[in-house]
């Protein structure tokens, strides 16, 4: 709530502003016969005409074009509503004076036109700078936010983590004669869940550190696969020593477990992973079987914040398809790395 009035407080504060001192300079500097503040209708119009652009701005044209890097179509963008908006003004001014039983004699005509013409484009040019400021200013905070959390769930991770691996470690004694596939079972979620806790301080990890614990959880969910489960993984060894995200492939990969295992129904389950010079390319595919929608509903955050990540890290070095049918969903990335 408290956001939103604020908000509201910003939009307000910038068309008082936008619309006050066009008004202050009008009535000190230009002479008019009406008495108090008086700006000619056409003004009005106008002003009219820039609520509509500046959200059209705000909401579609920043974040399209020029958060996208197009700057020359954002350019074009805003010289052609520029002459769109004079050429409107110029028709309605004829409109309302061809109304008139006295028309503007051309040196009225000239006065009136001038102050316009002045005013709009004051006023233009404000309308658009203080939408570009706004909303990387609501950008910021939004990836603020974001980081804010991440930082919030990693330190509610720590908590009391050695205590996990002890026990962990406790287990692994217990099981590595008795049943010896459980203990490098166990080996294998502890070293993962070190890896988590360890990488999730860092902004980029080693792509072959990475590659490496997704093969890990690769052999931890193929212990609970029926032969009714086909797997097909492909993932390369990368010696580059190029650097990624941690954890941003792995939701792709959860996803396919989580929809495309079932004990009852045959699925096919493909993950590729191939790197080329400093790209990186993921295919990910399932087949689609019925799973617990209570399940589902807990737990199917991981590809929009995932979406979100990738959008944050690496603008306009990314390219995700995601492929649904009826019958199976295919995930394709395209990831340039560094």
């Amino acid at each position: 709530m408290q956001r939103k009035l604020t908000i509201i407080s910003i939009h307000t504060f910038i068309w008082l502003l936008i619309i006050g001192v066009p008004v202050v300079i009008n009535a000190m500097f230009v002479e008019t016969q009406r008495p108090g503040l008086y700006l000619p209708p056409p003004f009005w119009f106008s002003v009219g005409l820039l609520v509509v652009i500046y959200y059209l701005n705000y909401y579609v044209f920043i974040p399209k074009f020029l958060f996208n890097k197009k700057y020359v179509v954002y350019a074009l963008i805003l010289i052609g509503l520029f002459f769109f908006m004079m050429k409107s003004i110029g028709i309605f001014i004829d409109f309302i004076d061809s109304g008139r039983p006295n028309r503007l004699n051309e040196r009225e005509a000239q006065r009136l036109l001038s102050m316009l013409i002045t005013n709009v484009f004051l006023m233009y040019i404000t309308v658009f700078f203080a939408s570009i400021a706004l909303r990387i200013a609501n950008r910021w905070q939004q990836t603020e936010k974001e980081r804010f959390n991440a930082q919030l769930s990693y330190l509610t991770s720590q908590i009391n983590p050695h205590f996990l691996f002890n026990t962990l470690n406790s287990i692994y004694g217990m099981t590595i004669v008795a049943a010896p596939k459980a203990a490098d079972m166990v080996s294998k979620l502890s070293e993962m869940m070190r890896y988590t806790l360890d990488s999730s301080r860092n902004n980029k990890v080693s792509l072959n550190e990475e590659l490496n614990y997704l093969q890990g959880y690769i052999e931890l969910q193929k212990v609970r696969l029926d032969k009714n489960i086909s797997l097909d993984v492909s993932i390369e060894d990368d010696d580059s020593g190029l650097s990624i995200a941690p954890l941003i492939l792995l939701p792709f990969i959860e996803n396919a477990f989580k929809y495309g295992v079932n004990a009852e129904q045959n699925s096919n389950i493909k993950i590729h992973i191939k790197t080329d010079d400093s790209s990186l390319k993921l295919i990910v595919f399932n087949n689609k079987v019925d799973v617990d929608e209570q399940h589902l509903k807990k737990t199917g955050f991981g590809i929009a914040n995932t979406k979100n990540r990738l959008e944050l890290i690496y603008p306009e070095k990314h390219k995700l398809e995601l492929i649904e049918n009826d019958y199976d969903y295919t995930v394709k990335l395209d990831l340039e790395l560094d």
